[in-house]
């Protein structure tokens, strides 16, 4: 059963379930989780949850962005020179930031 035919019977059931007594609730809820194959717990809590009609996906929020150009350019030179067969000759695991300090002032002249 795919995701939008579990939505659809999640909607017939769910006023249903709404209006029942409990020992008619607990025949919903053992119908409802075999059918769709949820757990018990979290078919309870569809089913005890906002009406389906109401959900609203969240809007995904877009971060800002930390850091500018030039400290990107230099990231990526330093992962294109990381690329290069090159890379294994260096001693970078010995003195990492010395290595990419050199780097960057050759690369870039910063002071």
């Amino acid at each position: 059963m795919d995701i939008g035919a579990r939505m659809q019977y999640l909607k017939s059931i769910y006023q249903r379930y709404q209006r029942s007594t409990r020992r008619e609730k607990r025949e919903i809820l053992n119908e409802f989780s075999k059918v769709c194959k949820y757990n018990r717990k979290y078919a309870i809590r569809i089913l005890n949850g906002p009406a389906p009609d109401t959900r609203k996906n969240k809007p995904k929020r877009e971060r800002e962005k930390i850091y500018g150009h030039r400290v990107i350019s230099i990231l990526e030179a330093i992962w294109s020179v990381k690329s290069n067969f090159f890379w294994k000759k260096i001693s970078f695991v010995r003195y990492p930031f010395r290595f990419l300090l050199i780097f960057s002032k050759n690369q870039f002249l910063m002071n």
